[in-house]
């Protein structure tokens, strides 16, 4: 977001009666410790695949904002702010990343509690968790960079497990390639049936196979 003030002039008003001011972003970044934006996973429909992300931000308004996501595709993103607050931004999805910016409408007003912020949709496969990884930025009414606490930034599905991940340190690796090939032809009561057919057998080692690499951990990260 912080390029935005080199396109700035070309941020025109519909009307054509000025140029605002709401990507006249400080060239160096001024951090304001007074300031929290708080942000937390709401509500997740694991049959629709998408989930809500909340807002607190008691201490001021917010021009801008930029979220990352761990361990899932986004496909779209709604804006769940009510309208009648003034604020008509709609966030714009990229990867695993959500950027919205106020250009020409009303900055998203003071929430005292966590209110809806925004709905994103995924595709794919998920692996039981969505993850809030990540806030990139947050801008201020006063074009400051808040500080930012994330609050439960995660929802796992419940009895959904990491699948392929038989030795529980929720990454699919060489271990539990290993652990399948150990058990291949059990016939019964066996730990690294994956498909729960009751065997260990080719289906299990395709299936461990097509999940090597997956990660169903949160990596949390701050991008600022």
């Amino acid at each position: 977001m912080a390029d935005c003030q080199f396109w700035n002039e070309a941020h025109t008003y519909p009307d054509s009666s000025g140029v605002h001011a709401h990507c006249d972003f400080p060239v160096n970044a001024i951090t304001n410790p007074y300031n929290t934006t708080h942000f937390t996973v709401g509500e997740v429909d694991w049959e629709a695949q998408g989930f809500d992300v909340l807002v607190r931000n008691p201490d001021s308004r917010i021009y801008g904002y930029q979220l990352a996501f761990d361990g899932l595709q986004i496909s779209m993103t709604e804006s769940l702010l009510d309208v009648a607050e003034g604020y008509t931004g709609a966030p714009a999805p990229g990867g695993q990343e959500v950027l919205t910016l106020s250009y020409d409408a009303p900055s998203i007003p003071k929430q005292t509690t966590y209110t809806p912020l925004l709905r994103v949709h995924w595709v794919e496969n998920a692996n039981g968790m969505v993850c809030l990884s990540g806030v990139s930025e947050v801008v201020n009414e006063w074009l400051q960079t808040p500080l930012v606490d994330l609050e439960d930034p995660y929802q796992e599905q419940v009895n959904s497990a990491c699948p392929g991940d038989l030795d529980g340190d929720l990454v699919v690796t060489v271990s539990d390639i290993l652990n399948v090939l150990s058990e291949f032809g059990c016939a019964s009561k066996c730990t690294a049936d994956l498909n729960g057919d009751g065997a260990v057998n080719v289906t299990d080692v395709h299936l461990v196979l097509s999940a090597f690499g997956t990660s169903c951990n949160c990596q949390l990260f701050r991008g600022y």
